[in-house]
Parts: C-alpha cells; sequence; structure tokens
C-alpha cells in the first residue's frame, strides 16, 4: 500500500466518520426535542389533573352542605314547633 492509497483510505474514513457523527448529532436533536415535547404534554396533563383534584376536594367539602342543612333543619324544627303549638 502506498502512501497516496494510505491517504485516500484515512480521508475516505475521516468523511464516513464525520457523515456519522453529523447523522448522530441530528438523531440526538430530534430525540432531545421529541423528549422536550414529552414534558411538555405531561406539564398540560398534570395541569388538568391538578384542575381536577381542586374540582373532587371542592366536592368532597361538606361544610357548604352541612351549613345549608342546618339551616333546613332549624327551619323544619321551627315549623314543627309552631305545629305543635297550633295544636
Amino acid at each position: 500500500m502506498t502512501l497516496e492509497d494510505l491517504a485516500d483510505l484515512i480521508r475516505a474514513s475521516s468523511a464516513n466518520l464525520n457523515r456519522r457523527t453529523e447523522e448522530l448529532l441530528a438523531e440526538s436533536y430530534g430525540q432531545l426535542l421529541n423528549l422536550q415535547n414529552d414534558v411538555t404534554d405531561v406539564r398540560a396533563d398534570v395541569k388538568g389533573l391538578q384542575a381536577d383534584i381542586a374540582g373532587v376536594k371542592r366536592s368532597l367539602d361538606l361544610a357548604e352542605t352541612v351549613v345549608v342543612m342546618k339551616r333546613q333543619i332549624e327551619r323544619l324544627e321551627a315549623e314543627v314547633a309552631a305545629l305543635k303549638r297550633r295544636a
């Protein structure tokens, strides 16, 4: 093998290495963008879940319902007392 053959082989090998390196960089960049999009999607899903959880918490908060029921009971007790007085 001559020095010229060796130089050609080195140049070809270097060109192949550079091309493959660029392909890998492009592929890696694409995968990173996909990961970033996935993270963005997950964040949106988490925000939606947080809103759902807040809604469930509000629906499970019985304080307002208890207050309304107490008022209804007081009105009914007043009606019963009035009916007893009339009877």
